[in-house]
């Protein structure tokens, strides 16, 4: 069942969590607002490798210089349970008219026109046909402790989801409260590695999917330890209002890594 501006009608989601408020510049960490996301697929090149492309991610650090990109991630899917072998680059612009505008200021910078031919060789990223989609931040990030800024990867969980026959937006705006209901349940002196999720709605046509769920986590053991944590009798009432909202796949599972961001001056 497929339902256009979704993200706009989730813009009304409260959690039991305080929300960020927009008195300031947006961030990425701003729960219930709707961003602009793109996705690249990456490929390694023939002279990929860890040194080489830290290398290339910290020259790219230095060229970025747009206050509309707010930050900037990459995945690299694991050994096992990823629907792809490619990797993805994404981006989050506050919106399609900042993104089309930092394109066009991008690929017309003789610097950026220089690192892109210094490291064909070694990521190869298809910025042509990169996918669309508008982000919403479920719940605050910083609810299980801050992402640690001295280590840029982390763990991530896509999952594929499509609303139940008879489902609305408006349904699944309820499941997301129960669900943050029982994320602020959580004794956070037990559950202290830091979570937050995020939905990605296709702002292009696809009868394939309704939204992405991402499950952003420290590291895979947190993952597993709140895996556990949702299938304990505390989770029934929020795990069964999502299921009888929405029908959703098993999850692909990628290594990940902040490539930038501004509120990190290390990643910035």
């Amino acid at each position: 069942m497929q339902y256009k501006f979704i993200p706009f009608v989730l813009l009304g989601l409260i959690s039991c969590s305080e929300m960020s408020q927009n008195d300031v510049a947006p961030t990425w960490q701003d729960v219930g607002v709707s961003f602009y996301n793109e996705v690249l697929e990456c490929n390694a090149g023939p002279k990929y490798s860890l040194e080489s492309l830290n290398q290339m991610l910290s020259e790219y650090r230095d060229l970025v210089n747009d206050e509309n990109l707010l930050g900037a991630w990459g995945y690299a899917p694991t050994e096992e349970n990823t629907r792809v072998d490619n990797g993805w680059w994404e981006l989050q612009w506050t919106s399609k008219m900042a993104a089309d505008a930092g394109w066009a200021s991008w690929t017309s910078n003789d610097d950026v026109s220089a690192w892109s031919e210094k490291y064909q060789e070694v990521l190869q990223c298809d910025a042509e046909n990169r996918s669309s989609w508008m982000f919403v931040m479920g719940t605050d990030p910083t609810a299980f402790g801050d992402f640690n800024q001295d280590d840029p990867s982390f763990a991530t969980a896509f999952i594929p989801c499509n609303l139940n026959d008879g489902k609305t937006p408006d349904d699944l705006e309820a499941a997301l409260v129960k669900y943050n209901e029982w994320l602020d349940s959580l004794d956070k002196s037990v559950y202290d590695s830091a979570y937050t999720f995020g939905l990605y709605f296709p702002a292009f046509e696809t009868n394939e999917i309704d939204y992405w769920w991402g499950n952003f986590h420290q590291t895979f053991e947190g993952m597993q330890q709140g895996n556990e944590a949702w299938e304990e009798p505390e989770a029934m009432e929020a795990r069964s209002a999502l299921e009888e909202v929405s029908t959703c796949g098993n999850p692909d599972l990628y290594n990940s890594q902040t490539i930038y961001d501004p509120l990190n001056p290390k990643l910035s």
